[in-house]
């Protein structure tokens, strides 16, 4: 299938000379978490949708030392409006600095999206909306991440539309890893994430890793749930969270899931 948002990676370290030993940045959750922001939050510009139109945009940027990111450029842009939706979902991005041997280093990247209308129309219909309704509050425009701790009224997590207990929701839809159980592998695995003013899960990455297809299993749950967003002095808030899934073998206990106030 050819997506209607084309994703390319290009990163260079904005140090003279460097070229081995470079861990190169990545946003939270790596490509495949990338691709699904995308997908997941992406609203074609209405002009352009009703004409037809398709294009391109690329942005230039540089990963900082700590991650942050700065000096967003316009390489190329097709239409105004294309660059805008590009500019916002960019916006949306957490990042890893990358590094050289041990040390944190700048780096710049390149990301290339190309918007098809076919390839839009497939995905609205595969996410079953073109975009998400909103409580009747105001949306917080500076894109900052608050902590689940520090916000006044904290996300829920929803199955269509019905607040669940989380822990129950998990142990009756996880699949344990066949490779996991296999293995008699059980753990913990501890995933962050954001909490979309929509509600949307974005951003999620792995906070303490457990290996047999666990890791996977848990973002994979993750995935499918939506939440009420986050409220913070009467508006609505990107808020980060952390979620812990207990992996326990059936000749243990059974898989227990819950959340706490992320401490970045």
């Amino acid at each position: 299938m050819k997506y209607f948002l084309t994703i390319l990676f290009c990163c260079t370290l904005l140090s003279c000379g460097f070229g081995q030993g470079q861990v190169k940045p990545t946003n939270y959750g790596g490509k495949a978490e990338f691709k699904r922001l995308f997908r997941e939050q992406i609203q074609y510009p209405k002009e352009a949708l009703s004409a037809g139109k398709e294009g391109v945009v690329d942005l230039v940027f540089v990963v900082d030392t700590n991650g942050t990111t700065r000096d967003l450029k316009v390489w190329r842009s097709d239409d105004p409006a294309f660059e805008a939706e590009a500019k916002r979902l960019f916006k949306k991005l957490l990042w890893n600095p990358g590094f050289y041997g041990d040390m944190p280093y700048a780096f710049e990247h390149t990301l290339h999206f190309r918007f098809t209308v076919d390839g839009y129309k497939r995905m609205c219909k595969k996410r079953g909306y073109a975009s998400r309704p909103l409580p009747e509050l105001p949306v917080d425009s500076t894109n900052i991440v608050h902590n689940e701790d520090k916000i006044t009224i904290a996300p829920r997590p929803l199955v269509n539309d019905s607040v669940v207990v989380l822990s129950r929701y998990i142990s009756k839809n996880l699949a344990y890893p066949p490779l996991a159980f296999k293995h008699s592998i059980s753990g913990v695995a501890i995933l962050y994430f954001v909490v979309e003013p929509d509600g949307l899960v974005t951003n999620i990455r792995p906070k303490k890793h457990l290996g047999a297809g666990c890791t996977e299993e848990a973002s994979r749950l993750l995935q499918t749930l939506s939440w009420t967003p986050g409220i913070k002095d009467g508006q609505l808030v990107r808020t980060a969270m952390t979620i812990t899934m207990n992996f326990r073998l059936p000749n243990e206990r059974d898989v227990e899931a819950s959340h706490q106030p992320n401490d970045y």
